[in-house]
């Protein structure tokens, strides 16, 4: 009986402090979310998203040369596309095809926060320079003119 209660105590302080944890659940999170879309460089016009693409859009995306990261590092809801950041890359290549790609340089700023373990924080997109070009940002999201 004894140690029925002591198993009971355990369960129940374990979850009063994690209850009070904010970072329960979110620990190492040391992300940045940032959007973009293509548009025509003359009539502003979707490349992806419009009502006439240009491009499909499960043929664009972001990519990386660095080993540990292989593959697509970018996803798209109806409107634009979207990548998650684990670290601050500098260099990432915008993928249209096999012969078609273009090159973002990446800007960031460091932010701390409680729940990234991280000495640095995490590095959030202050500015994207595509093909050599800053990007504008409307309403949250990267411009690329092409």
């Amino acid at each position: 009986m004894k140690n029925l209660i002591k198993i009971f105590c355990a369960c129940f302080l374990s979850s009063v402090f994690l209850s009070c944890d904010p970072c329960y659940g979110n620990r190492g999170v040391c992300a940045e979310q940032f959007f973009f879309k293509i548009v025509n460089k003359l009539t502003r016009q979707d490349l992806v998203f419009g009502t006439s693409p240009v491009y499909q859009r499960d043929s664009v995306y972001l990519l990386t040369t660095l080993t540990g990261y292989p593959g697509r590092m970018s996803f798209y809801d109806s409107t634009k596309f979207m990548s998650t950041l684990l670290i601050p890359v500098d260099t990432f290549f915008l993928r249209f095809s096999s012969t078609d790609s273009d090159t973002l340089i990446m800007n960031y700023d460091f932010v701390k926060q409680k729940c990234c373990f991280n000495p640095r924080g995490f590095g959030r997109v202050n500015g994207i320079s595509y093909n050599g070009i800053s990007a504008a940002k409307t309403a949250g999201v990267f411009v690329f003119e092409k």
